[in-house]
């Protein structure tokens, strides 16, 4: 079987997550892992395909969207997966059904892998933003605004685990 795990990744919680899916898989498939922002792969070859990146104001990435967008028709007649990582946890489900265009149903589903919000691999406003996601995120009670210790967003390696089993049982046929 030959997959192809294509992704974005911003601050690296992307790009961590296709190369956990691909070391899972690496005994039953011929892998390609390719960044979107630095080549657009083909599709023709491919027995299955893996598609993601990081939800940024709530949408993905533009080059991520035009990846669908333009494969569209290739992507819905293979088994396909699309993953997205998000620190906002509570919003995941509203964001598995906005994503991706509403006529398109990946075989393989739409997966949640959590996020991350780590500002030292960010740049620029992205830093800034993080930063203060961070703060608001770990200090502020916004019912009653008092202090509070609320642990910050993690990526959830077992949803990628998750996929990675559901792309061998397709193997195995």
């Amino acid at each position: 079987m030959k997959l192809l795990i294509a992704y974005v990744s911003k601050t690296g919680s992307s790009e961590f997550c296709a190369k956990l899916i691909a070391k899972e898989l690496e005994q039953k498939a011929e892998i390609d892992v390719i960044d979107l922002e630095k080549k657009t792969p083909k599709l023709e070859g491919y027995d299955a395909v893996v598609v993601g990146g990081p939800v940024r104001f709530g949408a993905f990435p533009k080059v991520l969207r035009k990846f669908i967008k333009n494969h569209f028709s290739e992507l819905s007649a293979i088994p396909c997966a699309v993953y997205f990582c998000c620190g906002l946890s509570r919003i995941s489900d509203e964001y598995s059904e906005t994503l991706i265009p509403r006529k398109f149903e990946p075989s393989l589903g739409v997966h949640y892998f959590g996020g991350e919000l780590k500002p030292q691999n960010a740049k620029g406003f992205d830093k800034m933003l993080i930063r203060h996601l961070r703060s608001s995120v770990k200090y502020h009670d916004f019912e009653d605004n008092e202090a509070s210790d609320v642990s910050l967003p993690e990526l959830i390696p077992e949803n990628a685990h998750l996929l990675a089993e559901d792309i061998k049982r397709i193997t195995a046929k």
